[in-house]
């Protein structure tokens, strides 16, 4: 062959090539989201499995890209730590009834009071990070009854000798807040023993990084399919829904298993029984819907603030991971963890979508 020849076939097998990459662009995607899939079908596997070895829940935590956003391409393992119940074995908490303006009292505990020097590391002052007991932990007293949730912790004043804590009764329990004093202020009492579980952290487990601009949208992500509730709970995970002004979601999804396999708590931010925003853990109480998409499909980062009444945002006209019928939605059973892929065939309709996604048959290669 001439030189001539060569640089003709050269040239003709470079702009096949490069009227090829378009047509292959498709199929590429449509396989990364399906890999994308498989390897959160994966980790929850990996998580229920190690559940059941250590005997606490593990899960998945999801994080956002950035405070505010939708957009999640990194998922860690989360693990519960082992529940606290003071530093020795003896440490009991009092549930004090105060005498009101009459000096009347009421039998129900007004404060919640931690002996520092039996519960030391119940609270650390200088880092709170460290402590042991935090916000949106639960607790439960004399080894029975309801695990009520923590919405404060502190040291009151720093030259006493207790730790105060403020409870509220599990979400749809029923429980009251009240709370039974034992003892009054002017008795001494005899205390009783109590339990703090602790929140998810990060397992040192290998993460997931989901590549080739795939993301889990958390816009359209969220538990149930009825989108008519108002609050309290988390139908979504928007941030756009959870956002009030200067505050930006930067709190991570986790979605925990139990050592039977059943999903026991799912931890995002979310409004509770006295609409106030809080983020802690609740019992879901339907199927966990994730929607796998693109990076540059998913929302800007909400700057409309958000209210407790509000409702979550409607699709965007512009084209949206939902609108996307390439897409897969992944869907977590609540009792059973059983984890399910299907097509996103509901378009526009959030509620459809999440329908077809809980009745559908595992996708093929998943």
């Amino acid at each position: 062959m001439t030189l001539v020849e060569l640089l003709v076939v050269v040239t003709i097998s470079v702009i096949l090539l490069a009227s090829a990459v378009p047509l292959m662009r498709p199929a590429l995607k449509d396989a990364q989201l399906r890999e994308s899939t498989r390897q959160l079908n994966v980790m929850c596997a990996m998580a229920k499995a190690r559940a059941r070895e250590i005997g606490r829940p593990v899960g998945i935590q999801i994080e956002r890209s950035a405070p505010g956003s939708n957009a999640s391409f990194e998922i860690h393992f989360a693990e519960t730590p082992p529940p606290y119940s003071g530093d020795f074995v003896d440490a009991v908490v009092d549930l004090v009834d105060v005498p009101d303006s009459m000096g009347n009292f009421d039998g129900f505990a007004d404060q919640i009071l931690f002996s520092k020097a039996e519960s030391a590391s119940l609270f650390i002052a200088t880092d709170p990070r460290r402590s042991l007991a935090k916000v949106g932990d639960f607790i439960q007293f004399e080894n029975k009854g309801p695990h009520y949730q923590i919405t404060y912790v502190g040291d009151p004043n720093s030259s006493g000798l207790v730790y105060e804590m403020s409870v509220t009764a599990p979400q749809g329990s029923g429980v009251s807040n009240q709370l039974l004093a034992t003892r009054r202020t002017t008795t001494s009492g005899p205390g009783i023993p109590y339990t703090v579980f602790r929140q998810p952290i990060k397992s040192p487990l290998n993460s997931v990084q989901m590549g080739g601009g795939t993301v889990i949208d958390l816009e359209y992500s969220g538990i149930g399919v009825d989108l008519t509730g108002t609050p309290p709970g988390a139908t979504f995970f928007d941030a756009g829904y959870t956002n009030p002004s200067g505050n930006l979601n930067d709190q991570p999804v986790v979605i925990m298993f139990e050592p039977g396999g059943g999903v026991s708590q799912v931890y995002t931010r979310f409004y509770n029984s006295s609409g106030g925003l809080t983020y802690g853990g609740q019992r879901p109480n339907g199927t966990i819907y994730l929607l796998i998409g693109k990076f540059e499909q998913t929302a800007p980062a909400p700057v409309t603030p958000a209210s407790p009444s509000a409702t979550p945002p409607s699709p965007r006209a512009t084209p949206s991971n939902l609108g996307d019928l390439s897409n897969v939605w992944l869907a977590i059973g609540t009792l059973t963890g059983t984890v399910t892929t299907a097509e996103n065939v509901g378009g526009a309709n959030v509620a459809a979508a999440r329908e077809i996604a809980r009745s559908a048959q595992s996708m093929g290669g998943n």
